[in-house]
């Protein structure tokens, strides 16, 4: 009898929006919440319950330190301070939202993305940039955490 093993796709999905209505870039990022709760709670002995009644209170703090840690944007050669906004768990995924003002005009922007390499070797971390009606889309892993979105 021949059984099939069950393989485990490991990504992490950015998406980089600039709202024009608010004037400011949004960005969301989309993880498994089991992969993501596991990086999170890295080295700790308690348990995160992400998503649940019983989270801990903590976890927003190590969201925001996390994301800080491992994802940087740089444009024009100006490293760009974005704000957590918050996280929502829903079944098997989180979603982080971040945003940061910004005029749309630029000519590189620069994204280094760390998620979940430390955890998954062959963890790819896909990057989308929306702005005008035009996306472009960048795929980081653990060889090429940092690549440029030209304009």
């Amino acid at each position: 009898m021949v059984s099939a093993a069950l393989h485990k796709f490991y990504v992490s999905k950015t998406t980089i929006l600039f709202n024009e209505r608010t004037q400011q870039f949004e960005i969301t990022c989309k993880f498994f919440t089991d992969d993501f709760e596991n990086a999170l709670a890295k080295g700790r002995v308690d348990l995160l319950h992400l998503g649940q009644e019983n989270e801990s209170s903590s976890v927003n703090s190590l969201i925001e330190t996390y994301v800080n840690n491992h994802f940087r944007i740089t444009i024009d050669n100006q490293v760009i301070a974005y704000r957590f906004v918050g996280k929502e768990v829903e079944s098997d995924l989180t979603y982080v939202y971040l945003e940061f003002y910004r005029v749309p005009q630029f000519y590189s922007m620069k994204i280094e993305n760390t998620f979940l390499i430390d955890q998954f070797p062959e963890q790819q971390n896909i990057v989308d940039l929306s702005i005008n009606s035009t996306t472009q889309t960048l795929i980081l892993m653990r060889d090429k955490t940092t690549d440029l979105f030209s304009r």
